[in-house]
């Protein structure tokens, strides 16, 4: 059996009080919409969103105070990209990243040097990455 919301179905379960929603592949594109609307909106009642990066491709939400990671992207370059899309209002914003020693040492495929350098490093700033780019 196969459940098909419409349009009206998904707009009064997220206009409802719902705190949080996904975002990933399994989802419909008109689920997806629906969020990404939500989101760009300024008046969005979603507090939390568990998404893949492929929510930030070619989207522009101005008011995300925080992004965080649960796990090590495998570039320094692409944790900055990733982390450029909280504050983009000009307002403070911060990103959080969760990991261990177990997940540098693992040196995951396709994990860059920079990665574990800046991982490692003791001072995990803006200013740290820019280093690390240069390096």
């Amino acid at each position: 059996m196969t459940a098909t919301a419409t349009r009206n179905d998904i707009q009064c379960i997220l206009k409802s009080l719902r705190l949080f929603v996904q975002f990933h592949a399994p989802q419909t594109t008109q689920i997806k919409e629906e969020i990404l609307k939500q989101l760009c909106s300024g008046e969005s009642v979603l507090h939390v969103v568990f998404a893949t990066v492929a929510i930030g491709m070619g989207v522009d939400i101005p008011d995300i105070r925080e992004v965080i990671h649960i796990g090590l992207p495998s570039t320094v370059k692409a944790y900055f990209q990733e982390t450029g899309r909280a504050g983009r209002d000009g307002k403070p914003s911060t990103a959080l990243l969760y990991y261990n020693n177990r997940d540098v040492a693992m040196n995951q495929v396709g994990m860059q040097d920079d990665m574990c350098t800046f991982c490692t490093s003791n001072n995990m700033s803006k200013e740290t990455i820019v280093r690390v780019f240069r390096l």
